[in-house]
């Protein structure tokens, strides 16, 4: 009974929905806010304090895994960096030589290859029946 029940309501809120869509109104949805830093700043590389708590959590962290068999993912020392810019480009060394350039290769000439076959090897004629007329070709631009 509860089943039913549950159906029929969402059959008739269902059918609401369709046929009034203005019960619902626009969805919008907000992006992401940018991160470029952490929270704290520049204070992680350089607080010691902060670098000592650290690397005891990670050292518990990795004791711990080892002492039950689990694995640990331990905390990255340095703080966020941008790994999206790419790297600067050092300029080209104006005085660097040139590679030497790659060498001509000439065309050989063309082989003739002979295969001789024997009688039992080669192919049949095609026998031609005289009295079979040539295909007509006269209308093969309109079939184009």
């Amino acid at each position: 009974m509860a089943i039913v029940s549950v159906l029929v309501v969402g059959a008739v809120v269902g059918y609401e929905l369709r046929r009034s869509p203005d019960l619902t109104g626009p969805s919008r949805v907000r992006g992401t806010p940018d991160v470029d830093a952490t929270p704290a700043g520049d204070q992680p590389r350089t607080s010691e304090r902060y670098q000592d708590n650290l690397r005891r959590q990670n050292e518990q962290g990795a004791d711990e895994a080892a002492r039950t068999g689990d694995s640990f993912i331990a905390t990255p020392d340095e703080p966020l960096r941008d790994i999206d810019a790419p790297p600067p480009v050092a300029d080209p060394n104006p005085n660097r030589s040139l590679p030497p350039p790659n060498p001509v290769a000439e065309p050989s000439p063309p082989r003739t290859v002979v295969i001789e076959r024997s009688p039992s090897q080669s192919p049949a004629p095609q026998a031609t029946d005289p009295q079979q007329a040539a295909p007509d070709y006269s209308c093969i631009d309109r079939l184009a």
